[in-house]
């Protein structure tokens, strides 16, 4: 590789992004869209080609009336699309769609994870069949929750899950069967503004690709390669000509890359496997990119001179690839190749794989590269990745990315973790990767700068409690800065049980002989009296909850114990203002504030002249000032009498 290709990389390896503004849209696509906009975008598409397969309405009517559903079916039925639809039907503006997780031990299923009138998805297609009769064994138990907290839940079965259920959950059971795959193409068609009348005869490569019995997700995706042949037309032709060209993508797609006559060139290959790894860049980029992948490859230099060299428009042309005069874009001729070129080496080319990486490593700092072309390809390359046998290669290149600290390495982590969290087969294998990353030591600073984002903007989408967990654990690792603490603080405070889960995480590790620092800075964070006494969307506040207060009492305990000093402190003088000034809260606050301390009267004494000396400006202030003051020392002499009657018996 040249000087020049060097110096280029290195001049676009752009500024540290750690420790500047508001990054919010870090993990924005293209389009500038979030992950949750991404959710949410795909929900619209999933109802707008949603086909009901046979045995729905049944489940709709099972869902209703006992507010759980489990649904089985063939492999490819759309069991799991089913169970989604089913919640989202009754989804408004103020239920909570999350998805159940199993956890890796005994027992599988957190009930804590279903909030009152939650929406619950349970995908059991991807447990272990090993592991299949033990979670059955507490499907009853979690039925129960749901029902209890007012609450729905639909659970996909593993196949064949559905002979070992009890009595008693079978009659909550419906085998759902896929839906025509005509019909489907035809809505997923006509949601794209190509309309197929139902007694409309299909063209032939259509109907010879319906009778190779397509999965659902088949149907899906050879829609779209019709729907880019349409655009590749420039909406010119017809359906006939669409589908012949869907067709003949879609079987370069299955057969492999077409062959050729002799042993192919290595530049060749290096441009060819270039340009589709940056298919639709600009040539000049691509051309740097197959030289940087000859020398990850250890290829010879060329050692013809410049002027004897072939032209790119002579080269691009031998891979059958044109470029675009105004733009300099290159693309293949025929659409889909890319694809069919990147799985064909990554399949059949073992040697590549490693070399690939070092490349892709180094490619995403290309100076021409703009940041579509560079999410692009890291996409690309996490797509080849995306198997059992080379996911580990996704996790070595995270942590090579993150360790460089520029924004540009720092993106592509991100957007390799995001592509891995959000797939469907793979998810959790990322996000026990991430968990392990955030317990396991201390991460660097530009991979828990990763970590964060990804937990507060992908898994907490669709996995909040998992993302608060792993949030947690960051955060009590964290040494210089606040980055885990305020996306932590951010995201337990957006929901009333996301702020109920946090606090009965920090109540735990507060009474631990020895609690981590960060705790009584979280607990700190997450006791603003302002949101705890705040009415939810029930008419109730967090604070009107006996267990909440418990929890509340054993939190201010420990802080009293290991921090003494903070009794002076800024968060109870905001619980003794807000006691003064709430009539209806204060008797609540007050007694979670004396149970915590007492019967340390070294805690006690400052507690009370604290209350004493509170400011006021108004003599309205003043009066309930004495009010507060009374009450505060009441309690305090009930508290210490109760506690020493109590000693006194034992």
């Amino acid at each position: 590789m040249s000087d020049q290709i060097t110096n280029n990389i290195e001049r676009a390896q752009g500024n540290f992004l750690l420790g500047k503004g508001d990054i919010a849209g870090f993990l924005k696509d293209s389009s500038g869209r979030t992950p949750r906009g991404l959710a949410d975008d795909h929900f619209v598409w999933l109802r707008r080609n949603f086909v009901y397969p046979q045995g729905f309405a049944r489940a709709r009517r099972i869902m209703g009336e006992y507010r759980t559903v489990f649904l089985h079916g063939m492999p490819g039925s759309g069991r799991r699309t089913a169970a989604t639809m089913l919640l989202h039907e009754l989804r408004v503006e103020t239920r909570t769609f999350q998805e159940l997780l199993l956890q890796d031990n005994r027992p599988y299923l957190d009930l804590d994870q279903v909030g009152n009138g939650d929406l619950l998805l349970l995908d059991l297609i991807p447990s272990k069949e090993m592991d299949w009769r033990e979670v059955g064994d507490e499907l009853g138990a979690l039925r129960k929750t749901v029902h209890e907290r007012a609450a729905h839940l639909a659970v996909v079965l593993p196949d064949h899950a559905d002979r070992t259920l009890s009595s008693e959950l079978r009659r909550l059971l419906v085998e759902i069967a896929a839906p025509a795959a005509g019909e489907v193409l035809r809505r997923h068609l006509r949601s794209e503004g190509i309309v197929i009348l139902p007694d409309q005869p299909w063209p032939d490569p259509i109907l010879r690709h319906l009778r190779t019995g397509p999965s659902l997700d088949q149907v899906a995706y050879y829609a779209d390669l019709v729907v880019k042949a349409r655009a590749k037309d420039g909406g010119c032709g017809d359906l006939q000509e669409w589908s012949k060209a869907a067709q003949d993508s879609h079987s370069a797609l299955v057969d492999g890359l077409r062959s050729e006559e002799g042993k192919p060139e290595g530049r060749t290959q290096a441009l060819l496997i270039a340009t589709a790894m940056l298919h639709g860049a600009h040539a000049d980029d691509i051309h740097q990119a197959s030289n940087l992948l000859l020398k990850a490859v250890d290829h010879d230099d060329d050692e013809h001179p410049i002027l004897e060299r072939k032209d790119l428009l002579t080269r691009f042309d031998h891979i059958a690839a044109d470029i675009k005069p105004h733009s300099g874009e290159v693309s293949f001729r025929s659409f889909g190749y890319d694809y069919a070129v990147r799985r064909h080496f990554w399949r059949h080319v073992p040697e590549i794989r490693e070399p690939l990486w070092k490349w892709a490593r180094e490619a995403v700092t290309i100076a021409g590269l703009g940041q579509r072309e560079r999410d692009s390809l890291v996409e690309r390359f996490t797509e080849l990745c995306l198997h059992e046998r080379y996911r580990p290669m996704l996790m070595s290149l995270v942590k090579d990315w993150s360790a460089r600290q520029t924004d540009i390495h720092l993106r592509a982590a991100a957007l390799t973790l995001k592509k891995g969290l959000l797939d469907e087969e793979h998810g959790r294998f990322f996000r026990r990767q991430i968990y392990e990353c955030a317990t396991e030591g201390i991460p660097s600073h530009g991979l828990r700068f990763v970590l964060v984002r990804t937990c507060r903007d992908v898994i907490a989408v669709r996995h909040p409690d998992e993302a608060m967990v792993r949030l947690h654990h960051l955060a009590r690792r964290e040494h210089d800065g606040t980055l885990a603490r305020d996306a932590l603080t951010d995201l337990a405070g957006s929901k009333r049980r996301h702020h109920w889960f946090m606090l009965r995480r920090l109540e735990e590790g507060l009474r631990r002989e020895r609690p981590w620092p960060a705790d009584f800075d979280l607990f700190h964070d997450l006791t603003v009296p302002d949101t705890l006494t705040a009415q939810g969307q029930n008419g109730h506040e967090l604070l009107a909850d006996p267990e909440v207060r418990q929890r509340l009492t054993n939190g201010w305990r420990a802080v009293f114990t290991h921090r003494m000093e903070r009794v002076k402190g800024p968060r109870v003088h905001d619980w003794l203002m807000a006691a003064r000034d709430r009539e209806i809260q204060r008797h609540a606050l007050l007694d979670v504030l004396v149970s915590a301390a007492t019967p340390r009267i070294q805690v006690l004494a400052p507690l009370y002249t604290t209350a004493r000396d509170l400011p006021y400006a108004t003599e309205e202030e003043r009066q309930r000032g004495a009010l507060l003051t009374e009450t505060l020392r009441q309690k305090v002499s009930a508290a210490t009498k109760n506690y020493r009657e109590k000693e006194g018996r034992t």
